[in-house]
C-alpha cells in the first residue's frame, strides 16, 4: 500500500475570479461514491489556480488533443486525486501543453502537446532550473532528486517545445515543471529515449507537416513493464524516490497521431522500460493500449465497476500504422553535444545552437508489415 506523504507546499493560491461551473467535476453516470468525491471536489475547486481543474472538460486543456478528446481509461479509480493542468509559465494565461497529474503518486500521468507548421523551428534554449506548479500539493522537488540515480525526465520534451518562434524561451521554460517530469533512469533518458524524441521531431518536419498534417502527441508513464518483441506486459514492483516518496514509473511511452486534411490519419507509438539498460522500441498504438490496460487493471488504477478501456486517441478512427524515421531532428551535431542535451541531470540546459537552415526532405511514412 502506498504511503501518503505529508504536504510540503504552502497554502494553495486563491483565485478571486473563477467560473466555478466550468470547474465542477463531470458527474454523469456517477456512483454514490463518485458523488461524495464530487461534492468534496467542488469545495476544493475554489482554491485551485485558474489553470488547474478537477476534470479534463476545459477548452484550455482539450485544445492539445486530437478532436479535443484527451485519453480515456488511464485512471478510473481515485479520481479525486487527479488534476488537469493547462500548463503555463509566462505570461499567465498562455498555455503551452496539458498535463494530467496524480496527486497521490506525485507524478504526471501524461502530457499532451501538438506540432504544426508554426512551431517546429526547434532551437535549444537556456533554462535556469526546475520549478513546482502552484496549486499542486504533491509533486517533485529539487531535494527529492539530489543524490538519486534518476533524472527529471520530461514528458513534453524541452527541445520539442522550443519550436515556437514567437516565444521559444518561455515555451521551453514551461516544460521545466515537476508536473511534467517523472523520475527517469539517467542512461535511459539521455540514450534511446532521447533518440526517439529526435526521431519523432524528424517525422513531424519530414512527413506529417509537409503533408499538411498536424501531429498530436501524448507522452506518459506506466507502472507496468514489458518484455519481448512483440511486447508483452509484465508486473513490476512500484518504488519511490528515497527523498520524498514520489513514485518512480517502470515504463515511459509516447503515442502520436498525424491528422491530415480530409480525416486521414497515421499513428505510431514508442515504449521503453525505465531501467539503465532499457528495452525501448516502436510499437503500434493497439499494442500500447494493451500494455496500459494491463497497468490499469493490475496496479490499483481501475475502479472495479467500470468496463472502460484505454484509448489514447478516442477521436481517431482507422489510422494507418507507420514507422518513424531512423535519424534524429535536429541532427545531433546541430543541437549540442550529448553532454548538453535538453534534459541533463543538472536541470539546466546551456546549449543554444542555431536552427538548421534547411529541413530534411519530405518523405513518405514507412508502413508496418
Amino acid at each position: 500500500m502506498l504511503m501518503m506523504p505529508s504536504v510540503f507546499s504552502g497554502r494553495l493560491p486563491m483565485v478571486n475570479k473563477t467560473d466555478n461551473h466550468a470547474r465542477i467535476p463531470d458527474i454523469k453516470n456517477s456512483t454514490e461514491e463518485d458523488h461524495d468525491q464530487d461534492v468534496e471536489g467542488i469545495r476544493r475547486a475554489a482554491q485551485l489556480p485558474a489553470n488547474i481543474f478537477l476534470n479534463s472538460n476545459q477548452p484550455c486543456f482539450t485544445q492539445f488533443f486530437l478532436h479535443g478528446q484527451p485519453p480515456i481509461g488511464l485512471r478510473t479509480a481515485n479520481l479525486q486525486n487527479m488534476r488537469y493542468i493547462c500548463q503555463e509559465r509566462q505570461p499567465p494565461g498562455v498555455y503551452y501543453y496539458a498535463s494530467m497529474h496524480d496527486e497521490a503518486r506525485g507524478i504526471p500521468v501524461y502530457s499532451g502537446y501538438r506540432l504544426h507548421r508554426g512551431n517546429i523551428a526547434f532551437q535549444a534554449q537556456h533554462v535556469d532550473g526546475w520549478i513546482q506548479t502552484p496549486g499542486i500539493t504533491f509533486q517533485g522537488t529539487n531535494n527529492m532528486y539530489q543524490g538519486q540515480p534518476c533524472h527529471r525526465g520530461h514528458l513534453y520534451p524541452a527541445m520539442t517545445a522550443s519550436g515556437n518562434p514567437a516565444n521559444a524561451a518561455n515555451s521551453v521554460r514551461s516544460t521545466y515543471q515537476y508536473t511534467n517530469a517523472v523520475p527517469q533512469c539517467a542512461p535511459f533518458n539521455t540514450g534511446l529515449w532521447s533518440n526517439f524524441e529526435g526521431r519523432i521531431r524528424n517525422y513531424a518536419v519530414q512527413t506529417c507537416i509537409p503533408g499538411n498534417g498536424e501531429l498530436f502527441l501524448v507522452t506518459g508513464s506506466s507502472f507496468a513493464a514489458f518484455q519481448n518483441t512483440p511486447p508483452q506486459p509484465v508486473p513490476a514492483p512500484i518504488t519511490q524516490l528515497v527523498n520524498g516518496g514520489i513514485d518512480r514509473p517502470n515504463l515511459l511511452w509516447t503515442a502520436g497521431t498525424c491528422l491530415y486534411p480530409g480525416g486521414q490519419c497515421d499513428s505510431f507509438a514508442v515504449i521503453g522500460n525505465n531501467v539503465p539498460a532499457s528495452l525501448t522500441q516502436e510499437i503500434t498504438q493497439a499494442q500500447l493500449n494493451v500494455i496500459l490496460q494491463f497497468d490499469v487493471q493490475n496496479n490499483g488504477l481501475k475502479r472495479y465497476r467500470t468496463g472502460e478501456g484505454v484509448r489514447l486517441f478516442p477521436g481517431a478512427t482507422s489510422c494507418s500504422n507507420v514507422r518513424l524515421p531512423t535519424e534524429e531532428y535536429p541532427p545531433e551535431g546541430e543541437s549540442g553535444s550529448p553532454g548538453s542535451k535538453h534534459r541533463p541531470s543538472s536541470s539546466t540546459s546551456t546549449s543554444s545552437p542555431k536552427h538548421p537552415s534547411s529541413k530534411p526532405p519530405r518523405s513518405k511514412p514507412r508502413k508496418w508489415g
